[in-house]
């Protein structure tokens, strides 16, 4: 999950006066404003109506298919998370973390270590 960034900073008047004069330039703020506005409300949505349980494999699910790498039926993930990042993430507890990713490991449907987590068959994984 590291990926290069190159942080620049902005005055709000500068950026407003590029926006008025550059279609692109706006659709581009718009477009990322928006996604952060649709990501904010999944995650509220998924606070309000799914477990603890539901929101770690949703994230680890996410997580794969976005960055994961297949090996043949199986998706390896590697990152530098540890549980307490995880539960961050989620909005749980490192223990609760810890208890849901040895549960999946025990049914065979993860394996895990520092930082590699490698989903057996995305499929069988809800």
């Amino acid at each position: 999950l590291k990926e290069e960034a190159h942080i620049y900073s902005i005055k709000v008047d500068d950026l407003k006066r590029l926006m008025r004069h550059n279609y692109d330039l706006c659709d581009q703020v718009m477009s990322i404003f928006g996604n952060r506005l649709l990501r904010a409300e999944n995650k509220l949505e998924s606070l309000i109506f799914k477990d603890a349980r539901t929101r770690i494999i949703e994230f680890i699910k996410d997580s794969v298919e976005k960055r994961g790498l297949r090996i043949g039926y199986e998706m390896l993930l590697k990152h530098s998370l540890t549980h307490q990042d995880i539960a961050n993430i989620t909005c749980t507890s490192r223990q609760t973390v810890t208890l849901v990713l040895n549960e999946l490991r025990k049914s065979d449907l993860i394996y895990f270590n520092r930082g590699k987590i490698l989903v057996r068959d995305m499929t069988k994984l809800s």
